[in-house]
């Protein structure tokens, strides 16, 4: 054992306590520097926690199970890239069953217990309706993404936000294509009597009498779920109808088509905005050629397209390594997915440490962003206005038993013009303006040794960074734009 030699000296017991109390210093001192962080060393930051209840069981499963799956891959996609600011996201999902006090119920725990900082999604109409007076009294930001009901925006709330166009929007189109695409007369419908299906017949009714003068001329509710529509297609059929709106669920519709066929009517049949599943064809075989539905995607959830190429990978990668289901992805993978970029969105302008009062600020100031690269159209919300997008189109089921796109090219990417040169060893900011942008497009030059990177995309603007080699011959050269979509463009540049 080493001990401390104080020498012998006349001032020795001066010496002693000087030495005894640069013992203590020292001491004092090495504590304090044990008790200090390692310079460079993180702090692990809390994950950003959010809920989101929707039926993973019961008769309305099919629509909440993709849709979770939907959020499931984008948080996984998130978190492997290191999380928002730093922060993992963390999400917790109850089964509602589509019960509403089931929803009411988990929403209740989600806030109380799990202290969310939001929910997305949500279930389906009735559910989703039954939990608004618990999401604005706890000020709750809530990103819904399944329910189109118009109901879930009136009256505002500063607290609720929508993914797509909702039934009031996706009548108008319905309504247009009735009164002057085929000049309808005497339209009919048949629908359940989900919310679903009512809330169609109240939005559709209204279109078509401010639009066009029009009344249906029979209207049949049914109980959702039945299998036999006979009662109800001969009621339509002794009304002499030159057309058919059919508002409910897919399996449904395939059913109602089959029927009609066999009970001879040969009338235009129309299907509202949750038709084109795979369902549809499935049950109703070749009666289903021609009919057309409503849609409220650019893009169709089907492998050729690369976003849902894209998505359909990283589903397996993360969520479902066993392989997707028959049927998948369907509409609210598409919606799922796409609500999860638009909150990634928020979250990573919301502040390094986001609040729900930044979140919804962060909301509230996107503008033109297109969500799951490509797969929905662009967003937009204002202080006053959550329902982010109003745009429709319609897809058809062709001979193949597929559904098709009737109006690809009305939403196909245009380029008008490029601003700002290019410069030989340095790197420049251009913006190409045109329309329809969507997605993260690859871009590429024809100059050797020039790096193009997409800075940002807007459904009107792209901003690129165009880096090129020194020694690049300057005068005219050419960009290539592909998009998600698999459009391809070119449009010239100026180098300098």
């Amino acid at each position: 054992m080493r001990h401390l030699i104080i020498p012998e000296s006349p001032t020795r017991r001066n010496l002693g306590s000087i030495s005894l109390a640069a013992i203590l210093l020292l001491v004092g001192l090495l504590m304090l520097v044990l008790v200090q962080p390692v310079s460079g060393a993180s702090t692990k930051k809390p994950p950003i926690v959010l809920g989101m209840f929707t039926p993973l069981s019961g008769s309305s499963s099919a629509t909440g199970i993709p849709a979770a799956n939907g959020v499931q891959t984008w948080v996984a996609q998130t978190n492997a890239k290191g999380g928002i600011n730093g922060h993992l996201i963390k999400l917790i999902t109850l089964d509602d069953a589509g019960i509403p006090s089931q929803a009411v119920s988990d929403v209740q725990r989600l806030i109380s217990v799990n202290h969310v900082m939001a929910i997305i999604c949500g279930s389906t109409s009735g559910d989703t309706q039954a939990v608004l007076p618990l999401i604005n009294e706890t000020k709750t930001p809530f990103l819904s993404c399944i329910s189109s009901d118009p109901a879930l925006l009136t009256p505002f709330s500063k607290y609720v936000y929508s993914v797509y166009a909702n039934e009031n929007d996706q009548a108008q189109g319905i309504a247009t294509y009735i009164g002057s695409k085929i000049q309808s007369t005497r339209p009919a419908i048949i629908y359940n009597n989900s919310d679903y299906g009512v809330a169609g017949f109240d939005a559709t009714t209204a279109a078509l009498k401010a639009k066009y003068n029009l009344s249906f001329v029979d209207a049949q509710e049914y109980n959702t779920g039945a299998v036999d529509f006979t009662s109800e297609l001969l009621n339509i059929e002794q009304s002499n109808p030159d057309s058919l709106l059919i508002q409910a669920y897919p399996a449904e519709v395939g059913i109602i088509v089959r029927q009609a066929e066999q009970l001879g009517m040969n009338v235009p049949f129309i299907g509202g905005g949750a038709t084109p599943t795979s369902l549809l064809p499935a049950a109703a075989g070749s009666a289903s050629v021609g009919l057309k539905a409503i849609w409220v995607f650019p893009t169709l959830p089907v492998p050729s397209n690369s976003a849902v190429r894209n998505y359909i990978g990283l589903l397996k990668k993360y969520v479902d390594q066993s392989g997707i289901p028959s049927g998948r992805p369907s509409l609210y993978d598409m919606t799922g997915y796409c609500a999860g970029t638009i909150m990634g969105e928020a979250l990573s302008n919301a502040g390094v440490t986001p609040t729900q009062g930044s979140l919804l600020s962060a909301l509230n100031k996107i503008k033109n962003f297109t969500p799951g690269n490509g797969m929905c159209f662009p967003v937009s919300y204002t202080d006053s206005n959550h329902s982010g997008s109003s745009a429709t189109t319609f897809v058809t089921i062709n001979k193949s038993l597929n559904f098709a796109m009737d109006n690809a090219a009305a939403y196909s990417a245009v380029v008008s013009r490029i601003t700002g040169v290019a410069v030989p060893g340095r790197r420049v900011v251009m913006r190409v303006l045109g329309s329809n942008f969507s997605g993260n497009p690859e871009i590429t030059s024809n100059a050797a040794g020039t790096t193009v990177r997409l800075a940002k995309t807007s459904s009107r603007v792209l901003t690129l960074l165009v880096t090129s080699r020194a020694g690049t011959g300057k005068g005219v050269h050419l960009l290539t734009i592909g998009f998600a979509t698999g459009q391809v463009l070119k449009i010239r540049y100026n180098v300098r």
